[in-house]
């Protein structure tokens, strides 16, 4: 506000000065006038800053990562006098990230009234982001002076992962059953079987369930004919060059629920929540529940999962084929934050 001060106090006595050197001559009396029309653009364009309100459009659906999506902006005005350049600062901050982007939006001109305008965002993350709207700036109209005003206002939007696809089948009949270990198919029991399945680095997450559709499980139950002895618990291993954990993530997350829904299961997922103190339970019958779990994601700090939730799941098995599936990553990733473990991995979820 002083450095603006400094800069009216400067342009007055530039005017001052020229005026008296001028004040007898034809370009005195010019300069009279341009200086009397400057002063009343000044004016008025701080009316405007005062006058000029904006707001989001609430009618927003989830967007897909990595794709530019239009939002709407409501600008109002107030006053009589139409504005003339007009900018928008729209902060865009993650909810898991410190990190924001700030995009300028250019305002056409707005007469008295109600005008909406179109912003083109684009989100880098998946999650949960917050729009707001950090600045108005409006300038006078001879485009010498600019004004600005502060809004505290925002909005909040799911950002989906890109790719995802639900419809996929899970597919568990091996493609050359001559690659399949021998040795290892005798060293397993014909009961109570129990076998950890690594995610591999490189491999696609939305398509975790093809990578985890082992060569062994067809062999097995052609072997002894009954499916109710191949029981498994399945740990899907983040990357550990991923950048983003949320990312892999959700990815990991949806791969993992598909695979369990194409075996037609009913099931809950388990994650707690540090804000809350809570563990969430999310309950899934079907394909529709699957956007209400990632809602309760988005908004999760994540937190250690208290062992009693690992007993009380394996109370209430909810597959014959799969005893728990565990979305994992290496203590180091998580930047020392402790969430829970299985052999010596930091346990994010439980399916």
């Amino acid at each position: 506000m002083e450095k603006k001060k400094s800069v009216y106090k400067n342009w007055v006595i530039i005017m001052l000065i020229l005026y008296v050197l001028f004040q007898n001559t034809f370009f005195g009396a010019t300069f009279l006038v341009l200086v009397c029309m400057g002063a009343i653009s000044v004016i008025i364009a701080k009316i405007l800053v005062e006058s000029v309100d904006i707001d989001f459009d609430r009618n927003i659906s989830n967007i897909v990562v990595g794709e530019r999506f239009n939002l709407n902006l409501i600008v109002r005005n107030r006053s009589f006098f139409p504005t003339n350049k007009m900018y928008v600062k729209l902060q865009v901050k993650n909810f898991f990230f410190d990190e924001s982007d700030v995009c300028e939006v250019n305002v056409p001109v707005v007469i008295k009234g109600e005008q909406i305008i179109m912003a083109s965002i684009d989100c880098k993350y998946v999650g949960n982001i917050t729009l707001k709207i950090k600045e108005i700036i409006i300038s006078d109209y001879l485009g010498i002076i600019r004004h600005s005003t502060s809004l505290d206002r925002g909005i909040d939007i799911n950002v989906m992962p890109n790719g995802i696809d639900l419809n996929v089948k899970w597919n568990t009949k091996s493609e050359d059953e001559d690659d399949v270990d021998s040795d290892a198919i005798d060293a397993l029991e014909a009961y109570d079987i129990k076998e950890v399945r690594e995610y591999r680095d490189g491999e696609s997450l939305h398509r975790i369930h093809w990578n985890l559709s082992s060569r062994y499980d067809e062999y097995m139950m052609k072997e002894y004919e009954i499916e109710t002895v191949t029981r498994f618990n399945i740990m899907i291993d983040l990357s550990k060059q991923s950048v983003k954990l949320i990312n892999e993530l959700i990815e990991a997350l949806c791969g993992a629920v598909n695979m369990v829904l194409t075996m037609e299961r009913e099931f809950c997922v388990y994650f707690y929540d540090n804000k809350t103190e809570v563990v969430r339970e999310v309950f899934i019958q079907g394909k529709e529940d699957v956007d209400r779990l990632l809602e309760e994601v988005y908004s999760t700090e994540f937190g250690e999962v208290p062992g009693e939730v690992y007993s009380h799941y394996s109370e209430n098995k909810s597959s014959d084929r799969i005893d728990a599936v565990y979305i994992t990553a290496d203590r180091e990733h998580l930047d020392g934050e402790i969430i829970g473990e299985v052999d010596d991995k930091v346990v994010l979820m439980c399916i």
